[in-house]
């Protein structure tokens, strides 16, 4: 039944494939200089003097710096255009929280800011509205879908605030009758406007003409992340978790051009790419351990195990990478105890966003991608986002090429301001040439490094079809729920010589047949309810939650093996063509892996400057192999059921004496269940891990270390 299901799914997106293939091959030759010239460093400059018609309002209406002119306002405004506003973009500054206040005037809007950053507004009247931008800045991930409040006061209709452009925020504030007037309010950490239905109206003259400056650059502050997820499964600062942590956003993959995901994680420290099977995907050596389970968007991929190959996923469709170092079990369920790699895809936005995008390079290498994304309807609460990429190339190595299809849409949906669901697929298929290298021997110093050793019509591809169902509640401002459902459905098939012994005095290496197909299936179903009080002046955030999991992995291969009829090949003079046997030897198994997590967390803020992090987790797993393989003329077969069950806790404290530095202390354990059997066919005992770590972060302006 799963398989026909499977099949099903497979042959509908065939055709949204060639859809999407024909729409990249009419688009991209036109748009392709165009797209590249858009992307250029004076992006954000230019941004900022589109908007200069809107730096001459009201000194009421915007209070950050105001120099009377003695010319007239018109000649005012030109010098200051053409003299003394070289405007350039801010660090981007992250919003938090937003809160809409009713007063006895109008109303309070109140931005929380993560960090020191101040937001600089930019106001211009339009019609009966009064929008206002803030460059160089962005909502947090919890608030990324915006906020929107209507009627929140007497003479104002509506309120909404948004991510606009990349990199900034606007607010749009609608009056009644005609346009609301806005002042910043003095503070020392938020930015609060304070709102009054009777503003001026589009035809009013200014007050006064003024002189904004901002300063830094947003391409550079861009790639500082303030807060991550995947330590906690809450926004929280990064300076506030006591686990070494470090974020890979998505400037840094933009910028550096990246076409394979395991390239991107290379910028973090501690963290060493490895290659799965023939090359075909990256899984991750943290801190000595190797990993293949690797998270996207906190759902675990691959199987629970951790055996077996990486899964992959496009570059195009990820927002950010999150890295944590250490033991993860505590949320994450059953992870390596050196850390975890979590990938953060693309959602959708608010506001119309269209991109175009061709890669070309060595070896005949290409990829053309679109990322488009806005509202569908007209209130903006029906939002989508839609990837496609396309890779095709060759590498370095003879008869050796690759082809990578990405198809990912994502909609979501707000069915009020306190509820949101999101509905997320992709759909990766990878064709390529199995590839085992060369021999571990002296003699490859003496051939050519795009030797290869197969046969060219080796080969080794893999579909993956992943469905992410997310819903997220608000019950009031201190309590929400968020509960979400994954399943990744993959499959895989190999037909392939593979590399054995090397003998030196001919110079040719022994190979045998591998031939079979695999297929691994993951359901998950995580569930969080979130609560922020207080206990006297002790601020909690306290997390409870369960995870119910299911890997099932199926491998049937067949092969040839016979150490008389080596099939060698020649590494120095290789002729290929040679006949695939018939199988003489096969290996089935069975493996299937069941768990239920609970887990409890409280970040407790002691004081301003000391943060206490406790939580646990208990895991119950079943596991159950079934194998039989056939070598040689011998059979051998094993049937195996277990359980085991383990407590994940984590402590840690965070004291920051001086605003820039956190010194950090923690206490962690890991927890994996083992699917392997000794000789004597007992299941292997789950794998522990337990950490002590202690640590200094600090964050001085743009530069950041652990």
């Amino acid at each position: 039944m799963r398989s026909k299901n499977l099949k099903l799914i497979q042959s509908n997106f065939y055709l949204l494939k060639l859809i999407s293939l024909l729409i990249l091959s009419v688009a991209i030759k036109p748009a392709a200089a165009e797209t590249i010239e858009n992307q250029s460093d004076l992006g954000a400059t230019t941004e900022i003097e589109q908007s200069g018609d809107r730096v001459s309002i009201s000194k009421r209406n915007l209070k950050i710096r105001a120099d009377r002119q003695e010319d007239s306002k018109t000649e005012g405004l030109e010098d200051s255009a053409n003299q003394d506003s070289d405007l350039i973009a801010q660090g981007v500054t992250r919003v938090t929280g937003i809160e809409v206040i009713e007063t006895d005037e109008g109303l309070e809007l109140i931005l929380k800011i993560a960090g020191s950053e101040r937001l600089v507004p930019l106001i211009l009247p339009e019609g009966n509205d009064l929008v206002i931008d803030l460059l160089d800045a962005t909502l947090a991930f919890s608030i990324r879908n915006g906020v929107t409040e209507l009627n929140p006061a007497p003479g104002i209709r509506r309120v909404t605030v948004n991510n606009a452009e990349e990199n900034s925020i606007r607010v749009r504030i609608t009056g009644e009758n005609q346009t609301p007037s806005a002042e910043v309010v003095p503070g020392r950490d938020n930015l609060v406007l304070s709102v009054t239905p009777e503003g001026t109206t589009t035809e009013q003259e200014p007050d006064e003409e003024i002189e904004v400056i901002a300063t830094g650059q947003a391409e550079e502050d861009g790639y500082d992340v303030g807060e991550a997820t995947t330590a906690t499964r809450t926004d929280t600062p990064l300076r506030d978790i006591p686990q070494s942590m470090q974020v890979v956003p998505q400037e840094v993959i933009e910028d550096q051009g990246v076409t394979r995901i395991g390239d991107a994680v290379r910028n973090v420290s501690g963290v060493t790419p490895q290659r799965d099977r023939s090359n075909a995907s990256d899984r991750f050596n943290i801190r000595g351990f190797d990993n293949s389970r690797i998270l996207r968007n906190g759902f675990g991929t691959g199987n629970i195990a951790g055996t077996g190959d990486a899964r992959n996923i496009s570059p195009s469709i990820v927002e950010r990478i999150e890295v944590l170092k250490g033991p993860a079990s505590v949320l994450s369920g059953q992870t390596e105890p050196g850390g975890v790699v979590n990938y953060v895809t693309k959602k959708p936005l608010d506001e119309p966003f269209y991109n175009l995008e061709f890669t070309a390079g060595s070896f005949g290498f290409i990829e053309p991608a679109i990322d488009i994304s806005g509202p569908l309807t007209e209130d903006k609460k029906l939002t989508y986002r839609f990837n496609v990429s396309y890779q095709n190339g060759g590498t370095f190595r003879d008869f050796v090429d690759s082809e990578i299809i990405s198809i990912a849409p994502v909609i979501s949906y707000d069915f009020s301001e306190n509820t949101n669901l999101t509905f997320e697929y992709e759909y990766l298929e990878q064709n390529q040439t199995y590839d085992d290298g060369l021999p571990i021997d002296p003699i490859v110093f003496e051939i050519p490094r795009e030797r290869f050793l197969g046969e060219p019509d080796d080969f080794f591809d893999t579909t993956t079809n992943r469905f992410n169902l997310t819903l997220e509640h608000r019950f009031s401002d201190n309590i929400r729920l968020r509960s979400g459902f994954a399943a990744e459905l993959f499959d895989s098939s190999a037909s392939t010589f593979r590399l054995d012994e090397f003998d030196p005095e001919t110079n040719e290496i022994s190979r045998f047949v591998s031939d079979g197909e695999a297929s691994n299936d993951n359901l998950s179903w995580q569930t969080d309810l979130i609560s922020e009080f207080k206990t006297g002046s002790v601020e909690h955030q306290l997390l409870a939650g369960f995870e119910l999991a299911e890997s099932e992995l199926l491998d049937e291969s067949v092969g040839f093996f016979d150490s008389d009829i080596p099939l060698a090949i020649n590494v120095v003079d290789p002729q290929y063509g040679t006949p695939r046997p018939s199988a003489n030897n096969n290996f089935n198994e069975n493996n299937t892996i069941s768990t239920v997590g609970l887990y409890l967390q409280d970040q407790v803020t002691l004081l301003p400057n000391l943060k206490f992090l406790v939580g646990g987790r208990y895991d119950f797993a079943t596991t159950e192999n079934e194998f039989d393989e056939l070598f040689e003329g011998e059979t051998f077969s094993n049937s195996v059921e277990a359980d085991s069950e383990a407590f994940s806790p984590r402590v840690g404290l965070v004291y920051q004496p001086i605003e820039p530095i956190s010194l950090y202390t923690s206490f962690s354990r890991s927890f994996i269940p083992n699917t392997e059997t000794t000789s004597d066919g007992d299941t292997i005992e789950p794998e522990r891990g337990t950490q002590y770590e202690v640590g200094v972060k600090g964050e001085f302006g743009k530069f950041s270390t652990t």
